[in-house]
Protein backbone atom coordinates (compact mmCIF):
# COMPACT_ATOMS: atom_id res chain seq x y z
CA UNK A 1 0.00 0.00 0.00
CA UNK A 2 1.48 4.02 -0.80
CA UNK A 3 0.26 6.67 0.10
CA UNK A 4 1.05 9.91 -1.83
CA UNK A 5 1.70 13.36 -0.47
CA UNK A 6 1.19 16.42 -2.09
CA UNK A 7 4.79 17.06 -2.90
CA UNK A 8 5.12 13.88 -4.76
CA UNK A 9 6.72 11.71 -2.13
CA UNK A 10 5.98 8.69 -1.47
CA UNK A 11 5.50 6.57 1.99
CA UNK A 12 5.29 2.71 1.30
CA UNK A 13 3.53 1.17 4.10
CA UNK A 14 4.69 -2.62 4.60
CA UNK A 15 3.67 -4.50 7.63
CA UNK A 16 5.11 -8.03 9.38
CA UNK A 17 8.39 -9.24 9.09
CA UNK A 18 9.39 -7.05 6.34
CA UNK A 19 8.69 -4.09 8.49
CA UNK A 20 10.87 -5.65 10.86
CA UNK A 21 13.34 -6.49 8.26
CA UNK A 22 13.55 -9.67 8.10
CA UNK A 23 15.48 -10.75 4.73
CA UNK A 24 17.39 -7.45 4.35
CA UNK A 25 21.12 -8.50 3.26
CA UNK A 26 24.00 -6.43 4.36
CA UNK A 27 27.95 -6.30 3.62
CA UNK A 28 29.52 -4.43 5.83
CA UNK A 29 33.43 -4.47 7.33
CA UNK A 30 34.11 -7.72 5.80
CA UNK A 31 30.96 -9.37 7.73
CA UNK A 32 27.60 -10.35 5.88
CA UNK A 33 24.59 -9.51 8.05
CA UNK A 34 20.84 -10.87 7.16
CA UNK A 35 17.85 -10.94 9.01
CA UNK A 36 15.41 -13.93 8.82
CA UNK A 37 12.31 -14.93 9.21
CA UNK A 38 13.16 -18.22 11.49
CA UNK A 39 13.87 -19.28 15.03
CA UNK A 40 16.95 -19.42 16.53
CA UNK A 41 16.49 -22.66 16.87
CA UNK A 42 15.69 -23.11 13.30
CA UNK A 43 18.41 -20.65 12.28
CA UNK A 44 21.10 -22.94 14.45
CA UNK A 45 19.64 -26.27 12.37
CA UNK A 46 20.24 -24.65 9.10
CA UNK A 47 23.58 -23.51 9.54
CA UNK A 48 24.89 -26.83 10.81
CA UNK A 49 23.51 -28.99 7.85
CA UNK A 50 25.30 -26.36 6.01
CA UNK A 51 28.66 -26.88 7.63
CA UNK A 52 28.06 -30.44 6.84
CA UNK A 53 27.19 -30.05 3.07
CA UNK A 54 30.10 -27.48 2.33
CA UNK A 55 32.43 -29.65 4.67
CA UNK A 56 33.66 -26.95 7.15
CA UNK A 57 34.95 -28.44 10.20
CA UNK A 58 33.15 -27.24 13.76
CA UNK A 59 35.74 -26.05 16.38
CA UNK A 60 34.61 -23.81 18.52
CA UNK A 61 30.23 -23.72 19.81
CA UNK A 62 28.98 -20.77 22.06
CA UNK A 63 25.10 -21.07 22.76
CA UNK A 64 23.04 -18.70 24.88
CA UNK A 65 19.20 -18.19 24.84
CA UNK A 66 19.84 -15.15 22.79
CA UNK A 67 23.38 -15.84 20.69
CA UNK A 68 24.69 -19.05 18.96
CA UNK A 69 28.36 -18.35 18.05
CA UNK A 70 29.67 -20.96 15.79
CA UNK A 71 33.46 -21.29 14.46
CA UNK A 72 34.46 -23.68 11.87
CA UNK A 73 37.39 -24.09 9.40
CA UNK A 74 37.21 -24.63 5.94
CA UNK A 75 39.49 -27.52 3.83
CA UNK A 76 42.35 -24.96 3.41
CA UNK A 77 42.05 -23.99 7.61
CA UNK A 78 40.56 -20.53 6.59
CA UNK A 79 38.32 -19.43 9.51
CA UNK A 80 35.21 -18.57 9.69
CA UNK A 81 32.32 -17.28 12.55
CA UNK A 82 28.72 -17.44 12.19
CA UNK A 83 26.85 -15.64 14.36
CA UNK A 84 23.21 -16.13 15.31
CA UNK A 85 21.38 -13.49 17.24
CA UNK A 86 18.00 -13.88 18.09
CA UNK A 87 15.95 -10.80 16.96
CA UNK A 88 12.74 -12.17 18.18
CA UNK A 89 11.01 -15.27 18.25
CA UNK A 90 10.30 -15.47 14.64
CA UNK A 91 13.52 -13.54 13.51
CA UNK A 92 17.17 -14.00 13.67
CA UNK A 93 20.70 -12.11 12.80
CA UNK A 94 22.90 -14.28 11.05
CA UNK A 95 26.06 -12.59 10.72
CA UNK A 96 29.22 -14.52 8.23
CA UNK A 97 32.37 -13.36 8.33
CA UNK A 98 35.70 -15.02 7.09
CA UNK A 99 38.99 -14.64 7.50
CA UNK A 100 40.03 -11.42 9.13
CA UNK A 101 39.11 -8.96 6.49
CA UNK A 102 35.77 -10.96 5.38
CA UNK A 103 35.31 -12.51 1.49
CA UNK A 104 32.13 -11.43 0.48
CA UNK A 105 31.26 -14.43 -1.88
CA UNK A 106 31.88 -17.23 0.43
CA UNK A 107 29.91 -15.65 2.80
CA UNK A 108 26.98 -15.33 0.10
CA UNK A 109 27.43 -18.92 -0.61
CA UNK A 110 27.53 -19.95 2.99
CA UNK A 111 23.56 -17.88 4.15
CA UNK A 112 22.67 -19.30 0.58
CA UNK A 113 23.05 -22.26 1.95
CA UNK A 114 21.67 -22.08 4.85
CA UNK A 115 18.69 -20.35 3.61
CA UNK A 116 18.03 -23.60 1.54
CA UNK A 117 17.85 -25.47 4.84
CA UNK A 118 15.25 -23.01 6.25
Amino acid sequence: MAVFFGNGCVLLLVGGAAAAGAGAVMYVDGELKADEATSLVQANKATLATLKDLQFALVGNVASPLQIKLTVRTSTDQKIVITLNKQSETVTEIRVRVGTFGDEPLSRTILDKIKTHL
